[in-house]
């Protein structure tokens, strides 16, 4: 699950995002993985859905932050391919208290979900204010779990829609793009992108493990520092450490035994998770 994909695929995948808002990599997991995430997704408790436009909740199957006991989920996010679309798309190159080799982003979102016969109106992940600038702030993930189509509520997209500089709206004038998926894909997109997940009209769930990345210095959806297991948490290697977010934990003040500066460097980070180590044994 961890080789890292040719540099000429690479470079093509890149473009597509650019260009469309969008790519996919078809048998990024394998069928054996594939069979244990979804063992892990049929054990978690579910979580109520609401509307992306608006506050009624509506029929859909969810789980939130599947990774935070789940091996095989962490092996995904922590993926060495996935880590270098985020470096790439993500990194801030002004970052300089941390290597640039390593990640200076952070995990932004992290569920699994199956469409119900409620639609999901078209919206978009990344919550800055619209622009048309090639810079991607927020780089969203779905690997297919199960088969995906325009008859169990696939995931839809209006391409191009990313470099949009104007919030979702006249959705009927665009042209749409299905991702028909088959269990193992993986769909990378711009967070800006317009989207949304058609209903199902069938009887089969259309499981998706969703999870996202931001720079740095913008709010997570939970403090997944400390919504981990702590088996797993004792074992994160330093690049995960930076994807959790340690380094981008808020500082407190500016004492100057955290180093100088709002960004932290890798002490800082090292710092603050033997702080939620040493927190979880009193």
């Amino acid at each position: 699950m961890n080789n890292v994909m040719k540099h000429e695929d690479f470079e093509k995948c890149c473009n597509e995002i650019k260009a469309q808002g969008y790519t996919i990599i078809r048998n990024f997991i394998k069928k054996d993985d594939i069979e244990l995430l979804l063992k892990d997704t049929e054990s978690f408790n579910r979580n109520k859905m609401r509307s992306t436009t608006g506050n009624e909740i509506i029929d859909s199957k969810l789980t939130l932050t599947p990774h935070k006991n789940s091996i095989n989920f962490c092996n995904i996010i922590f993926n060495k391919t996935v880590e270098k679309f985020c470096k790439y798309f993500l990194n801030d190159i002004f970052y300089r208290s941390i290597p640039q080799k390593l990640p200076n982003y952070s995990l932004n979102m992290s569920i699994v979900r199956s469409s119900g016969k409620d639609l999901l109106t078209f919206h978009r992940d990344d919550r800055n204010p619209p622009s048309n600038s090639k810079e991607v702030s927020n780089l969203q993930f779905a690997v297919a779990l199960e088969k995906s189509d325009e008859n169990n509520g696939c995931t839809v997209c209006v391409p191009g829609s990313h470099l949009f500089d104007f919030y979702v709206k006249d959705i009927e004038k665009y042209n749409k793009f299905n991702f028909v998926l088959q269990p193992g894909d993986l769909m990378i997109y711009d967070g800006r992108l317009w989207h949304s997940a058609s209903t199902n009209y069938s009887d089969r769930t259309r499981w998706k493990f969703f999870f996202g990345y931001s720079r740095w210095h913008l709010k997570q959806t939970y403090d997944y520092t400390k919504n981990i297991n702590t088996n797993i948490l004792k074992n994160l290697t330093l690049n995960q450490k930076l994807i959790l977010g340690f380094h981008s934990i808020t500082k407190i003040t500016d004492n100057e035994d955290d180093g100088a500066g709002q960004r932290g460097n890798l002490d800082y980070a090292e710092k603050k998770y033997l702080d939620e180590l040493s927190s979880r044994e009193t």
